[in-house]
C-alpha cells in the first residue's frame, strides 16, 4: 500500500455519513433473541450472514436446507461451521463477504471465519448484544444517523436517538390492499370501510409518528409501475369499497 493509499484511507475512515436505507430490527428484539426470551432468527453470530450474503452461499452450492439450518436455531455453532465452511472458502472474497469479514474485525476482533474463530466469535456476539450496542456500534463506525425502514411494521419508532426513523408508507397499498388492512387493524385497532375512513388513519399515522421522521418512502414500484395518473375521489371511494376487508381476520394472518 502506498503513503497516498494509507492517507486516502485514513480520510475514508474519518469520514462521517449518514446511513439513508436501513432495515434496522428492533435493538429490543436482538436482545430478547439472545437471551432466549424472544425469536430466535437473531439469537447468534450466523445473523451477520442474513440477507445478500446468504443468497452468495447458495449460488455457491450450499443446499437450501442446510442454510436455513444454518440461519437457525437448533445447531451449536460448531455445527453451523462446519456446513458453511466449504461454501465459505468459495464466497469470502465477494463483496458481501467482505462486508461481512470487515465487521467480524471492527466487531470481534477476528480476521476471518475458521474452526478456531468461530467460538470466540459466537462469545463475543453474545456479548455485544446488549442494552446500548446499536449507538456504540453507529458510533465506532462513524455512522452519525441511521435512517430506518422497518420491515417488522407499517411504522415502527425506534427505542435509540442514535438512528432515526424513515416512514414506510402504505408501500404495499397498491400490491395488497386487503393485507395492508389486516396490518393497519393490527397495528391500531382502526378499521376502514371508507375513503374517508382510510384518509383519517394516513392521518393518524402522520400526526403520531411525523414529528421523528425524516422522510416518507414508497416502495411500490415492487409491485407496480410508477405510472401514477390523476384519479377523482369518486374512483378512489370505489376501489376502498370494491377492496374493503371482510369483517374478521383470517386466521392465517
Amino acid at each position: 500500500m502506498t503513503k497516498s493509499d494509507r492517507q486516502i484511507m485514513q480520510w475514508v475512515e474519518e469520514t462521517p455519513f449518514v446511513g439513508t436505507h436501513e432495515h434496522l430490527n428492533e435493538e429490543s428484539q436482538r436482545i430478547s433473541s439472545v437471551l432466549g426470551s424472544g425469536s430466535q432468527t437473531y439469537a447468534d453470530w450466523t445473523y451477520l450472514f442474513n440477507h445478500y450474503v446468504s443468497t452468495d452461499l447458495l449460488v455457491a452450492g450450499m443446499p437450501a436446507a442446510d442454510l436455513q439450518s444454518f440461519l437457525g436455531s437448533d445447531l451449536s455453532s460448531d455445527a453451523k461451521y462446519r456446513l458453511v465452511a466449504p461454501h465459505w472458502d468459495r464466497i469470502r472474497h465477494t463483496d458481501y463477504a467482505q462486508a461481512v469479514r470487515h465487521s467480524l474485525r471492527g466487531l470481534y476482533g477476528e480476521d476471518d471465519l475458521t474452526a478456531e474463530s468461530v467460538p470466540r466469535i459466537a462469545a463475543k456476539y453474545r456479548e455485544t448484544v446488549q442494552a446500548g450496542f446499536y449507538a456504540a456500534v453507529l458510533r465506532r463506525a462513524n455512522v452519525e444517523v441511521s435512517q430506518v425502514n422497518s420491515l417488522q411494521r407499517i411504522f415502527m419508532k425506534p427505542s435509540s436517538r442514535r438512528y432515526s426513523h424513515r416512514i414506510s408508507a402504505f408501500s404495499n397499498f397498491a400490491a395488497a390492499v386487503l393485507l395492508i388492512f389486516f396490518h393497519v387493524e393490527a397495528e391500531t385497532g382502526k378499521r376502514a370501510a371508507t375513503l374517508e375512513e382510510w384518509l383519517d388513519i394516513i392521518d393518524f399515522y402522520f400526526a403520531t409518528y411525523g414529528p421523528g421522521a425524516v422522510s416518507v418512502k414508497c416502495q411500490i414500484a415492487y409491485s407496480r409501475a410508477l405510472d401514477f395518473h390523476p384519479v377523482t375521489r369518486a374512483q378512489a371511494s370505489r376501489f376502498i369499497s370494491a377492496s374493503r376487508r371482510p369483517a374478521r381476520t383470517p386466521a392465517w394472518f
